[in-house]
């Protein structure tokens, strides 16, 4: 075998070396790691729609995960309850995420109950998918203690530009406020019903905000109320 044969050979090897490295790259980058639930937060909380003249009943639902090839490699989450038969699913572009003590958290407000607009006892799981369709699943116990909703009293709110008036049976309330894009900027700290000039709440609000709700819970802690969303312009 002369030089130029024995050249071409060698070429010949080092190129398929090459592909067999590359396709085992792929197959290494295309075999991710499934992600996982570590954490799960959820509260019912009963809304106030002022303008159908009703309240409704909704879950917010959190959840702490991860995943070794990037949070933008989740792709939904699915609620479901196999004794009834229920499931609900919410996609990554519909997640509200938020950041509290350096852990992220992604999920949903406003998720509506099922039928007749209870959400019923028992266990309930959680899958978390990501893009290859790797899953982890948590599960958890739903106790729903939200009492019969035409029971429940509203908060009564007064404002002006200068200050808010919120009069509620729950012994504390929070604002939460929202900017033009309908995406939350601030939440007050927990007051005491009573009245309050808008600085005590959130500083120079009226710049970052165009409007809010006002937050509250009984002292059980077993459920949540939201107002209807009110506009400073109002």
């Amino acid at each position: 075998m002369n030089g130029r044969e024995i050249k071409e050979l060698f070429l010949k090897r080092a190129e398929g070396a090459y592909l067999f490295l590359l396709m085992l790259l792929l197959l290494v980058s295309c075999s991710g790691e499934p992600p996982v639930v570590s954490e799960i937060w959820w509260q019912l909380n009963i809304e106030e729609d002022t303008s159908a003249n009703e309240k409704t009943e909704s879950l917010s639902l959190f959840v702490h995960g991860e995943d070794e090839d990037g949070e933008k490699d989740l792709e939904s989450i699915y609620l479901i309850n196999d004794e009834h038969q229920l499931f609900w699913e919410i996609k990554s572009e519909e997640w509200n995420v938020y950041s509290e003590q350096n852990i992220m958290w992604f999920g949903r407000n406003g998720i509506l109950a099922p039928g007749e607009g209870h959400f019923p006892d028992g266990d309930y799981r959680i899958l978390l998918i990501d893009r290859a369709g790797e899953r982890d699943e948590k599960e958890f116990y739903l106790k729903n203690r939200i009492p019969p909703l035409d029971e429940v009293e509203s908060p009564e709110i007064e404002f002006d530009k200068n200050k808010i008036s919120v009069k509620t049976d729950n012994p504390l309330f929070q604002i939460w406020f929202y900017n033009e894009e309908n995406e939350l900027v601030e939440k007050s700290r927990s007051y005491s019903p009573g009245t309050y000039d808008w600085n005590q709440l959130a500083r120079n609000i009226f710049r970052r905000a165009v409007s809010f709700v006002v937050y509250s819970e009984p002292e059980s802690g077993a459920w949540g109320e939201i107002t209807r969303s009110y506009s400073f312009s109002e």
